[in-house]
């Protein structure tokens, strides 16, 4: 089994489904990154969206099973080099 066939199965979803979803969230962070641009730029405009954005986008990813995993190693990895770095 490839990489692409390994990961369609790690997710659940057809070729289509993960098309759509992947369209749909890369769509979503392309909006929270021109607003954060904006508001780069004039601070007083859209100060809540890039934060707030960038956390709902994180609560959808956070339900997805296969993310869940990623997320949970990548905790395991930022806890360990946080542990590594106190130790010198």
């Amino acid at each position: 089994m490839n990489k692409h066939q390994q990961h369609l199965k790690d997710t659940g979803w057809t070729y289509w489904q993960h098309l759509h979803h992947s369209i749909v969230v890369g769509g979503q962070l392309i909006k929270i990154a021109v607003l954060g641009f904006i508001h780069g730029l004039f601070p007083g405009v859209w100060a809540n969206k890039g934060p707030v954005g960038i956390y709902r986008v994180f609560k959808d990813m956070r339900k997805l099973r296969h993310a869940q995993k990623l997320f949970d190693t990548e905790d395991q990895r930022q806890q360990h080099e946080q542990d590594k770095n106190n130790r010198v």
